[in-house]
């Protein structure tokens, strides 16, 4: 029990690399047509940034050869608060 509340509190008060705050992650089957449902939530005044992807921070989608990857539309980064060390998010 102490492992696992020590777990959750490194989990709420370390800094993640990303902004976990105000975001909601939704589950969307293919047949709703994602990119449609983008370009309708950003027209919501009150929501700022949207993103596409398969998978989160924390929770990653897939694996290829001993490789964890998040697939993801170049919204992700700046949705997530997500800073490039190198490269551009293109």
């Amino acid at each position: 029990m102490i492992v696992i509340e020590k777990q959750l509190n490194t989990s709420i008060i370390k800094d993640l690399g990303f902004n976990k705050n105000q975001l909601i992650h939704l589950s969307v089957p293919p047949e709703m047509k994602p990119f449609a449902l983008k370009m309708e939530l950003l027209k919501i005044a009150e929501i700022q940034q949207v993103s596409l992807s398969y998978g989160i921070p924390g929770k990653l989608a897939a694996t290829m050869e001993k490789c964890w990857y998040v697939a993801a539309d170049s919204s992700f980064l700046p949705t997530f608060g997500i800073s490039l060390l190198q490269g551009r998010n293109s």
